[in-house]
């Protein structure tokens, strides 16, 4: 029961991983500047990122911060998400 126990719950964090890093990737991709965001107000109330305001402000925010490379983070996520679906070990 144990070992069914174990194997669940890593599904379980790698559809978290997955869900996060599909969550950013779709933010990232469908960014646009006139998006309402923390330095604008943008150009008009219809938000166009595809996750709605939140997804507008955090790509905003990551493509401030880290530039293109926010794009390391969507495939750090799907990474954790693999390595988890596959069994492998993460605490090592």
């Amino acid at each position: 029961m144990t070992h069914l126990f174990k194997r669940f719950s890593r599904d379980i964090i790698g559809l978290v991983w997955l869900s996060i890093g599909i969550f950013l990737a779709l933010s990232l991709l469908s960014y646009n500047p006139t998006d309402p965001s923390l330095n604008s107000i943008g150009k008009s109330l219809k938000v166009l990122n595809y996750c709605g305001y939140f997804g507008s402000f955090l790509a905003d925010i990551l493509y401030q911060t880290l530039g293109l490379s926010a794009w390391l983070m969507v495939i750090g996520n799907l990474r954790l998400a693999w390595k988890n679906f596959c069994g492998h070990n993460l605490k090592s």
